[in-house]
């Protein structure tokens, strides 16, 4: 049973790492931007982003030094701190967003309202429209001529 934990573990691992060198050579030749990976829509840096993504790796390397260092190489215990830590990092991106989207929106609401915060209540016009009834076309007789005379 120790054999087939063994084996596992090592298809697993052949696999997280044939799949992080595809993401690596899609990077390296243009297919994903990383652009936008650490800045908002905006443009500007993200400390919260950069903060997550420093942690992850952090953690994701440690992990995975404890890990090799193993003899034999074994999925050690986690402590809670570090767990923690990754919470506290995930947390804080998450508050920052959304502390984020009620700012945008009060100012939507303030360049929409009054300066106070509050939306007027949206104003609504009224369009009447009267209709005439269609007079039929009237039509012209042909201009008549006289029959022409004789000898006059």
């Amino acid at each position: 049973m120790a054999q087939l934990g063994v084996v596992i573990g090592w298809i697993l691992t052949i696999f997280l790492g044939v799949l992080g060198g595809i993401i690596l050579w899609l990077i390296l030749i243009g297919k994903i931007d990383l652009a936008g990976l650490i800045s908002e829509p905006n443009g500007e840096a993200s400390l919260s982003r950069f903060q997550f993504l420093v942690f992850t790796f952090v953690i994701a390397l440690t992990l995975f030094y404890l890990i090799v260092n193993q003899v034999p190489p074994g999925y050690p215990a986690i402590p809670s701190q570090i767990l923690a830590l990754l919470g506290i990092s995930g947390g804080s991106y998450v508050v920052s967003k959304g502390i984020q989207s009620s700012r945008d929106i009060g100012i939507t609401q303030a360049m929409q309202g009054t300066g106070d915060g509050t939306v007027p209540p949206p104003t609504t016009t009224t369009t009447t429209t009267t209709t005439t009834p269609a007079t039929p076309p009237t039509t012209t007789p042909p201009p008549t001529t006289p029959p022409p005379t004789e000898g006059v």
